[in-house]
C-alpha cells in the first residue's frame, strides 16, 4: 500500500541518518580520543581550582567590609565564571571550535539580557549598593519618595520600614538611579524651624532667651551650635529661625521636646506669638429695622 511505502521509506531514512551520525561520531572519537581524554583531565582540573577559587574568594571577602548579604552573591559570580573559562578550555582542547559557541552564547547571552534586562539591572545596582554601602542597614533614608528606616538590603530589593509602620519594597534599580538622603551618615543632625514673634517683642532679648533654653536642652550634643537668627518679616510678626545639633538616635524626641521648652519659654517671658486675627464691624441696624416694618 503506498501508506506503508511512506511509512517505510520515513523509517529508512531516519535510521539511515542516525547510523551515519554514530559512524560520524565514532570517528571523530577515534581520532581525538586523546584529546577527549586529555580535555575531561583538564575540565575535572580545573574543576577543581574553581572550588579552590571559590573558598579564596569567600575568605578574603569575609575580612572586607561588604556585607554579608553581598558575599555569598560575588562568590558565587566568580565561581561561575571561572566554571565557564574551564569549559571553553575543555572543549577547546578536546578539538570543539569555540569560536562558533563562544558566538552562540554571546547570542544567547544578548537575547537573555535584552528579556531580563530591568533584572539585571536590579542585580547590577543591587551589587553596587552591597559594596559601595551609600546606606546600611539599620539607617534611616529618604528614596523615591519614601522615608523610613532600611531593614533589609537583597540583591534584587531593599526593604524600608516607615514610620508608620509599613514595609516598601523598592527594587535596586529604582534606588540607584534616585536621590538617596541617608539621615544616618553621620552620628548627629540638625533640627531646623521657624516661628513668628510679634513685631513689638524685644527680638535681643527673644533671642537671648532661646539660645540659653536650647543651650540647657539634654539632647542638645554641641552647646556651641545653638543658632537663633532673625530670618526675616513675615505677615503677621518677625520671622526666628532656630538650628540645633542633636543625637541622630534621639531625633523626634529632641525635636518635641525643643517646641514644647521654646513655648513654655517665650509663655513665661510674656512673648507672644501672632496668628492671624479676623475683626468684624457691624453696621447699626437701622436698615434690619426697616425691613420689619
Amino acid at each position: 500500500m503506498p501508506e506503508n511505502n511512506v511509512v517505510q521509506k520515513v523509517v529508512t531514512e531516519r535510521v539511515d541518518w542516525t547510523e551515519n551520525l554514530l559512524i560520524s561520531v565514532k570517528k571523530w572519537a577515534l581520532i581525538n580520543g586523546i584529546n577527549i581524554i586529555l580535555a575531561v583531565i583538564v575540565f575535572l582540573i580545573g574543576f577543581f581550582i574553581c572550588i579552590q577559587i571559590r573558598k579564596f574568594a569567600l575568605k578574603i571577602l569575609k575580612k572586607s567590609t561588604i556585607e554579608p548579604s553581598a558575599i555569598n552573591f560575588l562568590t558565587e559570580i566568580i565561581y561561575f565564571l571561572a566554571i565557564i573559562v574551564v569549559a571553553m578550555i575543555s572543549l577547546s582542547v578536546a578539538g570543539v571550535s569555540t569560536t562558533s559557541l563562544a558566538a552562540v552564547l554571546g547570542g544567547l547571552g544578548i537575547g537573555v539580557g535584552m528579556g531580563l534586562k530591568d533584572n539585571i539591572g536590579n542585580v547590577a545596582s543591587g551589587v553596587f549598593i552591597l559594596i559601595f554601602k551609600p546606606f546600611q542597614v539599620g539607617d534611616y533614608i529618604s528614596v523615591s519618595g519614601y522615608e523610613g528606616n532600611v531593614r533589609n538590603i537583597r540583591v534584587m530589593y531593599t526593604q524600608i520600614e516607615t514610620t508608620a509602620r509599613q514595609m516598601i519594597i523598592i527594587p535596586n534599580l529604582q534606588i540607584n538611579n534616585s536621590i538617596i538622603k541617608n539621615y544616618s551618615f553621620f552620628d548627629t543632625r540638625n533640627i531646623e524651624f521657624n516661628f513668628d514673634v510679634g513685631y513689638d517683642t524685644n527680638l535681643v532679648k527673644c533671642i537671648e532667651l532661646l539660645r540659653k533654653t536650647f543651650q540647657k536642652d539634654k539632647y542638645v550634643v554641641d552647646k556651641k551650635i545653638v543658632e537663633v537668627y532673625v530670618k526675616g518679616l513675615a505677615e503677621y510678626g518677625v520671622r526666628i529661625y532656630v538650628r540645633v545639633r542633636v543625637d541622630r538616635k534621639a531625633y523626634f524626641e529632641a525635636q518635641s521636646e525643643l517646641y514644647i521648652n521654646a513655648l513654655e519659654a517665650l509663655d513665661k517671658a510674656g512673648i507672644e506669638l501672632p496668628f492671624p486675627k479676623l475683626e468684624i464691624y457691624q453696621k447699626n441696624n437701622e436698615s434690619v429695622d426697616n425691613k420689619k416694618a
